[in-house]
């Protein structure tokens, strides 16, 4: 029950994360991962973080990704 809270927490966050940047590419990262934009509420955290961190090194963009991983697991 707790993960699952945590999967949900984390996912409203990557929707308001995806929003705020305002990434497109984002989208095709996930497509390719056979995941869709808004991400089911029972994706694993693991699948989740790839995502990110596909979208982040496609981008070269390590310290969003390190905030975002500091910010929002622990």
């Amino acid at each position: 029950m707790l993960k699952m809270a945590l999967v949900i927490f984390i996912h409203n966050h990557i929707l308001l994360f995806i929003s705020k940047l305002n990434i497109q590419p984002m989208m095709r990262v996930a497509n390719r991962q056979k995941s869709s934009y808004k991400l089911h509420k029972n994706i694993k955290i693991n699948k989740l973080m790839n995502i990110i961190k596909n979208y982040c090194i496609l981008s070269h963009n390590d310290v969003i990704y390190s905030q975002f991983i500091n910010i929002h697991v622990r």
